[in-house]
């Protein structure tokens, strides 16, 4: 087993803390770091193009490294972003056929007057295509500089990947075919996330276009065949320099780390097995156990991405009533979801989670749950 990734970086562990939005805090991730671990934050809600966002952004650094209080350690972190393509704002059809399938599986008298249909995850793409990014570039050319920043549902232009890497800051993006990954390998990319079917959360995929031509590939699979394109490029002399692999999906335990370092990958990123730590905004949801016949679906109608989550009535109903109406377009559906969630909170359940969810550890702090995985290793 390798460890490079280790010494790249300087980490005590080969685990990445994976940026779960809506569910990573900064607490979290403060603990993850001091534990040895890469550390991640999402930063997917905010939106650069507002001065406000750019100095929420700012406040979250200064917070995490007063959390850290460790200067030794404080740039062991990954700042994360979504990258989808740019989406339309949704139609007068697409929220009617959404409002319908809401009322007809949560039998409750919804207004589409008192829902806002925004857009609440905007895309990094935006940033670029609307020269949003020179607070940010400048924040981290000037004041601090993270070991990583990554990137989910594609990857952003060369052009900032080659001015972030000239900083020293290493472009990690997540993958979940084979052709993604030779594609981001093309690009000079430091680190291919490889997501495998079982994880949890949103499915990072960015050059698959519908559900039928996805292959479904477990994340052992995923790295098995990541590492072989990787060595055959090199023998060919298609690439020199190799990107981290890093296994994500299904990975709980200390005997699933070890196996997938096995399989040759540089490290793992942990979602699932963190979500019952105590700094996890998914905590309380872990408390008590879920019954035995619980299981994942892979869920679009949500968030209008394909997502692993729990199976819930809420789920099942919404599953039920669905019959390929066309719904508006990610961010703006997730963003319609999120405001009946908070009407409705024991109604509306969308739990991220992987296949591995039922041996989630609660009432544990995230530093310990890392120790207690990264431990096992030596």
């Amino acid at each position: 087993m390798s460890n490079a990734f280790q010494k790249c970086f300087n980490l005590k562990y080969p685990i990445i803390q994976a940026p779960m939005a809506g569910v990573t805090t900064i607490d979290m991730a403060a603990k993850a770091c001091i534990a040895g671990a890469m550390a991640s934050l999402p930063l997917s809600h905010l939106d650069f193009r507002n001065f406000n966002d750019i100095e929420k952004f700012k406040s979250m650094i200064s917070q995490f490294k007063n959390l850290v209080a460790d200067e030794n350690l404080e740039h062991n972190v990954n700042l994360n972003f979504f990258c989808h393509n740019i989406v339309d704002e949704p139609t007068n059809l697409q929220i009617t056929n959404w409002v319908k399938l809401y009322r007809k599986s949560m039998d409750l008298p919804i207004n589409s007057n008192e829902i806002d249909f925004n857009n609440g995850n905007v895309s990094f793409k935006a940033f670029e295509r609307d020269y949003a990014l020179q607070d940010f570039l400048k924040y981290l050319s000037n004041e601090f500089r993270p070991r990583i920043v990554s990137f989910h549902f594609g990857h952003p232009s060369k052009s900032t990947i080659e001015y972030l890497q000239k900083l020293g800051i290493l472009i990690f993006v997540t993958a979940t075919s084979v052709k993604e990954v030779n594609l981001l390998t093309s690009l000079g990319i430091d680190g291919i996330v490889c997501q495998g079917y079982e994880a949890g959360g949103h499915r990072g995929s960015f050059l698959i276009n519908e559900s039928k031509d996805d292959e479904n590939l477990s994340t052992v699979q995923l790295v098995k065949r990541a590492v072989s394109e990787l060595v055959a490029m090199k023998d060919k002399g298609i690439v020199r320099n190799t990107p981290f692999i890093i296994a994500a999906g299904g990975i709980t335990d200390s005997q699933d780390i070890s196996y997938m370092l096995s399989q040759q990958a540089d490290a793992v990123q942990l979602g699932t097995a963190l979500l019952g730590c105590n700094e996890s905004n998914a905590s309380k949801m872990f408390l008590a156990p879920f019954a035995p016949e619980s299981r994942t679906r892979m869920v679009e109608i949500v968030s209008g991405k394909p997502a692993r989550t729990i199976s819930t009535p809420f789920i099942e109903k919404l599953l039920a009533n669905f019959h390929g109406e066309e719904l508006p377009p990610y961010g703006y559906i997730y963003d319609a979801f999120k405001q009946i969630r908070r009407i409705y909170p024991e109604l509306a359940n969308f739990i991220l989670a992987g296949q591995g969810f039922q041996s989630v550890q609660s009432g544990i702090s995230t530093d310990r749950k890392i120790d207690i995985l990264g431990e096992k290793l030596r």
